[in-house]
Protein backbone atom coordinates (compact mmCIF):
# COMPACT_ATOMS: atom_id res chain seq x y z
CA UNK A 1 0.00 0.00 0.00
CA UNK A 2 2.86 2.57 0.87
CA UNK A 3 4.93 1.56 -2.36
CA UNK A 4 1.71 2.14 -4.30
CA UNK A 5 1.13 5.59 -2.94
CA UNK A 6 5.16 6.63 -3.32
CA UNK A 7 4.44 5.13 -6.76
CA UNK A 8 1.30 6.78 -7.65
CA UNK A 9 3.14 10.56 -6.34
CA UNK A 10 5.98 9.68 -8.21
CA UNK A 11 4.04 9.72 -11.30
CA UNK A 12 2.23 13.00 -10.34
CA UNK A 13 5.74 14.68 -9.32
CA UNK A 14 7.07 14.10 -12.62
CA UNK A 15 3.67 14.81 -14.76
CA UNK A 16 3.54 18.15 -12.78
CA UNK A 17 6.89 18.91 -14.07
CA UNK A 18 6.66 17.94 -17.65
CA UNK A 19 3.85 20.46 -17.57
CA UNK A 20 5.91 23.17 -15.78
CA UNK A 21 8.36 22.78 -18.57
CA UNK A 22 5.76 22.22 -21.54
CA UNK A 23 4.46 25.64 -20.00
CA UNK A 24 7.67 27.39 -19.81
CA UNK A 25 8.68 26.49 -23.87
CA UNK A 26 4.87 27.66 -24.76
CA UNK A 27 5.16 30.91 -22.59
CA UNK A 28 8.41 32.11 -24.74
CA UNK A 29 8.70 32.36 -28.64
CA UNK A 30 11.11 29.58 -30.44
CA UNK A 31 15.03 30.33 -30.06
CA UNK A 32 15.93 30.86 -33.70
CA UNK A 33 20.05 31.61 -33.37
CA UNK A 34 22.47 33.16 -31.37
CA UNK A 35 20.75 36.42 -31.94
CA UNK A 36 17.27 36.23 -31.33
CA UNK A 37 16.01 39.99 -31.54
CA UNK A 38 12.02 40.23 -30.97
CA UNK A 39 12.02 43.49 -30.39
CA UNK A 40 14.20 44.85 -33.46
CA UNK A 41 16.67 46.56 -31.85
CA UNK A 42 19.88 45.48 -33.72
CA UNK A 43 20.97 46.32 -37.51
CA UNK A 44 20.88 43.31 -40.01
CA UNK A 45 24.43 43.74 -40.01
CA UNK A 46 25.09 43.40 -36.28
CA UNK A 47 23.18 40.15 -36.46
CA UNK A 48 25.16 38.33 -39.19
CA UNK A 49 28.04 39.27 -37.30
CA UNK A 50 27.44 38.41 -34.14
CA UNK A 51 25.97 35.07 -35.72
CA UNK A 52 29.09 34.06 -37.64
CA UNK A 53 31.09 35.33 -34.18
CA UNK A 54 29.07 33.10 -31.18
CA UNK A 55 28.62 29.95 -33.95
CA UNK A 56 33.13 29.93 -33.92
CA UNK A 57 33.05 30.97 -30.24
CA UNK A 58 31.02 27.99 -29.83
CA UNK A 59 32.71 24.91 -32.28
CA UNK A 60 36.61 26.58 -30.33
CA UNK A 61 35.19 26.19 -26.95
CA UNK A 62 32.30 24.25 -26.58
CA UNK A 63 30.64 27.34 -24.56
CA UNK A 64 27.37 28.81 -25.71
CA UNK A 65 26.80 32.21 -25.56
CA UNK A 66 22.74 33.72 -26.78
CA UNK A 67 21.23 37.36 -26.88
CA UNK A 68 17.92 38.14 -26.93
CA UNK A 69 15.74 41.22 -27.05
CA UNK A 70 12.21 41.17 -25.69
CA UNK A 71 9.69 43.94 -25.45
CA UNK A 72 8.78 43.91 -21.94
CA UNK A 73 8.79 41.27 -18.95
CA UNK A 74 5.78 41.97 -18.40
CA UNK A 75 4.47 40.51 -14.72
CA UNK A 76 7.66 38.80 -14.09
CA UNK A 77 10.54 39.05 -12.88
CA UNK A 78 13.36 39.32 -14.69
CA UNK A 79 15.71 36.69 -12.43
CA UNK A 80 12.63 34.24 -13.10
CA UNK A 81 12.46 35.49 -16.69
CA UNK A 82 15.44 34.68 -17.25
CA UNK A 83 15.85 31.29 -15.57
CA UNK A 84 12.37 30.19 -17.22
CA UNK A 85 13.80 31.00 -20.66
CA UNK A 86 17.34 28.96 -20.36
CA UNK A 87 15.37 25.99 -19.44
CA UNK A 88 12.67 26.64 -22.20
CA UNK A 89 15.89 27.03 -24.71
CA UNK A 90 18.00 24.23 -23.19
CA UNK A 91 21.17 26.74 -22.98
CA UNK A 92 24.39 24.42 -22.83
CA UNK A 93 25.07 21.50 -23.14
CA UNK A 94 23.35 18.73 -21.07
CA UNK A 95 24.53 18.48 -17.56
CA UNK A 96 27.89 21.22 -17.94
CA UNK A 97 25.26 24.13 -17.72
CA UNK A 98 27.87 25.95 -20.23
CA UNK A 99 25.79 28.60 -21.22
CA UNK A 100 24.48 31.50 -21.10
CA UNK A 101 22.22 34.71 -22.38
CA UNK A 102 22.56 38.33 -22.15
CA UNK A 103 18.93 39.60 -22.01
CA UNK A 104 17.82 43.22 -22.84
CA UNK A 105 14.02 44.38 -22.34
CA UNK A 106 12.91 47.49 -24.15
CA UNK A 107 10.39 48.54 -22.09
CA UNK A 108 11.70 48.64 -18.89
CA UNK A 109 15.40 49.47 -20.26
CA UNK A 110 16.81 46.58 -18.02
CA UNK A 111 19.30 43.79 -19.25
CA UNK A 112 19.98 40.60 -17.64
CA UNK A 113 22.81 37.94 -18.25
CA UNK A 114 21.64 34.36 -16.88
CA UNK A 115 24.35 32.54 -16.22
CA UNK A 116 24.98 28.40 -16.27
CA UNK A 117 26.43 26.76 -13.57
CA UNK A 118 29.19 25.66 -15.86
CA UNK A 119 30.26 29.26 -16.68
CA UNK A 120 29.62 30.88 -12.85
CA UNK A 121 33.55 30.58 -11.95
CA UNK A 122 34.36 32.24 -14.90
CA UNK A 123 31.18 34.87 -15.17
CA UNK A 124 31.57 36.09 -11.87
CA UNK A 125 28.12 38.42 -10.34
CA UNK A 126 30.62 41.70 -9.94
CA UNK A 127 31.34 41.03 -13.27
CA UNK A 128 27.91 40.75 -15.23
CA UNK A 129 26.91 43.71 -12.87
CA UNK A 130 29.92 46.55 -13.82
CA UNK A 131 29.64 45.15 -17.74
CA UNK A 132 25.39 45.88 -17.29
CA UNK A 133 26.86 49.40 -15.50
CA UNK A 134 29.73 50.40 -17.52
CA UNK A 135 29.57 48.80 -21.31
CA UNK A 136 25.72 48.23 -21.73
CA UNK A 137 24.24 51.20 -20.06
CA UNK A 138 25.75 53.99 -21.22
CA UNK A 139 25.89 52.88 -24.95
CA UNK A 140 22.16 52.31 -24.52
CA UNK A 141 20.86 55.23 -23.23
CA UNK A 142 22.98 57.12 -26.23
CA UNK A 143 20.76 54.90 -28.61
CA UNK A 144 23.84 53.03 -29.59
CA UNK A 145 22.24 49.39 -29.09
CA UNK A 146 23.84 47.52 -31.47
CA UNK A 147 27.58 48.89 -30.12
CA UNK A 148 26.18 47.83 -26.47
CA UNK A 149 25.64 44.52 -27.42
CA UNK A 150 28.58 43.78 -29.58
CA UNK A 151 30.85 45.31 -26.88
CA UNK A 152 28.96 43.36 -24.42
CA UNK A 153 29.44 40.04 -26.13
CA UNK A 154 33.01 40.79 -26.54
CA UNK A 155 34.15 41.29 -23.18
CA UNK A 156 31.88 38.24 -22.30
CA UNK A 157 34.32 35.67 -24.99
CA UNK A 158 37.37 37.37 -23.52
CA UNK A 159 36.45 36.76 -19.62
CA UNK A 160 35.62 32.99 -20.72
CA UNK A 161 38.14 32.41 -23.32
CA UNK A 162 41.04 35.23 -22.84
CA UNK A 163 43.44 33.50 -25.17
CA UNK A 164 40.96 33.63 -28.00
CA UNK A 165 41.94 34.81 -31.10
CA UNK A 166 37.95 35.95 -32.40
CA UNK A 167 37.13 39.49 -33.48
CA UNK A 168 33.53 40.44 -34.83
CA UNK A 169 34.24 41.27 -38.46
CA UNK A 170 32.49 44.45 -39.90
CA UNK A 171 31.03 44.69 -36.67
CA UNK A 172 28.86 47.44 -35.64
CA UNK A 173 31.89 49.52 -34.18
CA UNK A 174 32.88 50.09 -37.59
CA UNK A 175 29.56 50.79 -38.41
CA UNK A 176 29.47 53.62 -35.44
CA UNK A 177 32.46 54.94 -36.94
CA UNK A 178 31.36 55.52 -40.07
CA UNK A 179 28.11 57.18 -39.25
CA UNK A 180 30.00 59.51 -37.30
CA UNK A 181 31.83 60.22 -40.52
CA UNK A 182 29.09 61.07 -41.89
CA UNK A 183 28.38 63.56 -40.06
CA UNK A 184 31.51 64.68 -40.11
CA UNK A 185 31.66 64.82 -43.77
CA UNK A 186 28.21 66.73 -43.86
CA UNK A 187 29.68 69.52 -41.38
CA UNK A 188 32.80 69.72 -43.78
CA UNK A 189 30.64 69.83 -46.99
CA UNK A 190 27.94 72.40 -45.07
CA UNK A 191 31.50 74.96 -44.62
CA UNK A 192 32.51 74.26 -47.96
CA UNK A 193 28.90 75.90 -49.36
CA UNK A 194 29.34 78.39 -46.99
CA UNK A 195 32.91 79.58 -48.28
CA UNK A 196 31.77 79.12 -51.91
CA UNK A 197 28.59 80.99 -51.46
CA UNK A 198 31.02 83.88 -49.78
CA UNK A 199 33.65 83.53 -52.42
CA UNK A 200 30.78 83.53 -54.97
CA UNK A 201 29.66 87.03 -54.01
CA UNK A 202 33.01 88.25 -53.34
CA UNK A 203 33.36 87.53 -57.07
CA UNK A 204 30.02 89.30 -58.31
CA UNK A 205 30.77 92.50 -56.24
CA UNK A 206 34.16 92.18 -57.87
CA UNK A 207 32.90 92.47 -61.31
CA UNK A 208 30.03 94.27 -60.62
CA UNK A 209 32.33 97.61 -59.56
CA UNK A 210 34.84 96.87 -62.21
CA UNK A 211 35.65 99.14 -64.95
CA UNK A 212 33.05 98.69 -67.82
CA UNK A 213 36.39 97.36 -70.37
CA UNK A 214 36.99 94.90 -67.62
CA UNK A 215 33.15 93.32 -67.72
CA UNK A 216 33.01 93.05 -71.33
CA UNK A 217 36.14 90.91 -71.11
CA UNK A 218 35.04 88.84 -68.06
CA UNK A 219 32.11 86.08 -68.26
CA UNK A 220 29.53 86.25 -65.74
CA UNK A 221 28.58 83.15 -63.96
CA UNK A 222 25.66 81.81 -62.33
CA UNK A 223 26.66 80.29 -58.76
CA UNK A 224 26.20 76.59 -60.34
CA UNK A 225 28.41 77.01 -63.33
CA UNK A 226 31.18 78.86 -60.58
CA UNK A 227 30.87 76.36 -58.02
CA UNK A 228 31.75 73.78 -60.93
CA UNK A 229 34.09 75.62 -61.95
CA UNK A 230 36.20 77.39 -58.68
CA UNK A 231 34.33 75.70 -55.99
CA UNK A 232 36.08 74.13 -52.91
CA UNK A 233 35.52 70.86 -53.69
CA UNK A 234 36.45 71.05 -57.17
CA UNK A 235 39.29 73.09 -56.89
CA UNK A 236 40.62 71.04 -54.04
CA UNK A 237 40.06 67.71 -56.14
CA UNK A 238 42.59 69.23 -58.98
CA UNK A 239 45.02 70.48 -56.66
CA UNK A 240 45.62 67.15 -55.30
CA UNK A 241 45.53 65.62 -58.71
CA UNK A 242 47.39 67.63 -59.97
CA UNK A 243 50.61 67.80 -57.22
CA UNK A 244 50.40 64.31 -56.16
CA UNK A 245 49.55 62.12 -59.02
CA UNK A 246 50.84 64.22 -61.94
CA UNK A 247 53.65 64.94 -59.60
CA UNK A 248 54.52 61.79 -58.63
CA UNK A 249 54.10 60.17 -62.28
CA UNK A 250 55.91 63.09 -64.38
CA UNK A 251 58.29 65.14 -61.96
CA UNK A 252 58.87 67.98 -64.23
CA UNK A 253 54.65 68.05 -64.03
CA UNK A 254 54.56 68.67 -67.93
CA UNK A 255 54.06 65.99 -70.47
CA UNK A 256 54.94 65.96 -74.24
CA UNK A 257 52.26 66.32 -76.53
CA UNK A 258 53.49 66.80 -80.53
CA UNK A 259 56.88 67.96 -79.67
CA UNK A 260 55.21 70.99 -77.15
CA UNK A 261 55.26 71.18 -73.61
CA UNK A 262 52.35 72.15 -71.71
CA UNK A 263 51.13 72.79 -68.63
CA UNK A 264 48.73 71.00 -66.09
CA UNK A 265 46.48 74.46 -65.29
CA UNK A 266 43.38 75.94 -66.93
CA UNK A 267 43.85 78.86 -69.22
CA UNK A 268 42.78 82.10 -68.23
CA UNK A 269 43.60 84.00 -64.99
CA UNK A 270 41.60 86.03 -62.20
CA UNK A 271 38.01 83.79 -62.61
CA UNK A 272 38.56 81.50 -59.62
CA UNK A 273 41.00 80.28 -56.38
CA UNK A 274 43.66 77.92 -57.29
CA UNK A 275 44.06 79.59 -60.77
CA UNK A 276 47.24 81.45 -62.51
CA UNK A 277 48.04 82.10 -66.31
CA UNK A 278 48.58 79.54 -68.23
CA UNK A 279 52.59 78.44 -68.38
CA UNK A 280 54.87 76.49 -71.07
CA UNK A 281 58.14 75.11 -70.92
CA UNK A 282 60.98 72.44 -72.28
CA UNK A 283 63.30 70.14 -70.81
Amino acid sequence: MKSHFILKSSILLIFALSLSSKAFSEEFPERKSYVNDFSDMLSNNTKKSLEKYLQDFEDITTHQILVATFPTYDDNSMESFGSQLASAWKIGYKDQGNGMILIIFEKEHRAWIQVGFGLEEKISYSFTRKLIRDVIAPRFRDSEYNRGVSDAVQMIVQKIAPNTSLSIINGEKQFDLSTKAKYVLLILLLITIIVDLLSYVSYRLGVKHASATYQRQVETYSFLEWWLLYGTIISFSEFIYFNLFIRWTNPSFLLSSSGYRKGYLRPGSGRGRFLGSGISGNW
